[in-house]
């Protein structure tokens, strides 16, 4: 398996209980798609483990999950902070008009008359997830960071790896 076979879920945030279980903070608003997950990796400070899950659940905006070598709230506790990876394949199909944060990156960004952008280079996700966008333009040093909302982002096109951001004032002007 290849590093780019692994998808990076969420990351834990707490434990739940005294038995070992973890709360996973999610990179998607569909915990649906994680529903069928039988094994995942946890990476943290650069060491990655796998391990197999003996249960999962969705609790509000977050994944319930025990792990089958994970059996006491010490031992849950020491994998806080830790990263939360598991094999795309198994995951769930993802609903049209949804794609993977991961899968972004690289897409070429135009506007909305077809002048070309710059390219995604990575994803900024927070309370609000921001494409940045390497301009094409290479006297422009400066990234552009556009939230990455339907009015701002109306086309996301995976087959011709091409999004189309809305020409707004303000949003491509020069910083």
């Amino acid at each position: 398996m290849t590093e780019t076979d692994w998808l990076l879920l969420g990351d834990i945030t707490s434990v739940h209980g005294i038995k070992g279980g973890l709360k996973v903070r999610c990179n998607s608003n569909n915990l649906n798609v994680f529903g069928k997950l039988k094994s995942i990796r946890l990476k943290k400070k650069g060491v990655e483990t796998d391990h197999q899950i003996s249960s999962l659940r969705i609790d509000r905006n977050f994944l319930i999950v025990t792990l089958t070598d994970v059996n006491d709230r010490n031992t849950a506790e020491s994998l806080v902070g830790s990263q939360f990876l598991a094999v795309k394949q198994e995951t769930a199909k993802l609903p049209k008009d949804e794609w993977w944060i991961k899968d972004l990156i690289g897409l070429s960004v135009f506007s909305a008359d077809g002048k070309l952008i710059g390219t995604v280079s990575d994803i900024i996700t927070s309370a609000q997830d921001l494409l940045e966008i390497t301009p094409a333009d290479k006297s422009k040093k400066e990234t552009i960071l556009v939230p990455l909302v339907k009015e701002l982002v109306p086309v996301v096109d995976m087959q011709a790896k091409r999004i189309e951001i809305a020409d707004l004032p303000g949003l491509l002007d020069d910083n």
